[in-house]
């Protein structure tokens, strides 16, 4: 799976603690081996945020995303529960 970082998914990444941001990748890492694991507890999202995905690095952080085509997923952001929805 290709993965690609919109600008604002960068931004919230930086401002991450470097503990978080280490998860973050090892989540990120995991999803782009099997999208399907069950540890992501990966979610479709609704209301505003229809057509976007979610998948959570702890119990409080989540990574938002699109697909893009079967292939390629952007993350459009990181960060908090309530920062990111």
């Amino acid at each position: 799976m290709i993965v690609n970082f919109h600008r604002e998914f960068r931004k919230a990444f930086a401002k991450l603690p470097t503990a978080y941001q280490e998860k973050t990748v090892s989540a990120i890492d995991k999803f782009t081996k099997n999208p399907r694991n069950p540890a992501l507890a990966v979610h479709t999202l609704k209301g505003s945020m229809l057509g976007r995905c979610a998948f959570s690095v702890t119990a409080n952080i989540r990574v938002v995303f699109t697909y893009q085509n079967k292939s390629t997923v952007l993350m459009l952001d990181v960060g908090g529960h309530d920062q990111v929805y």
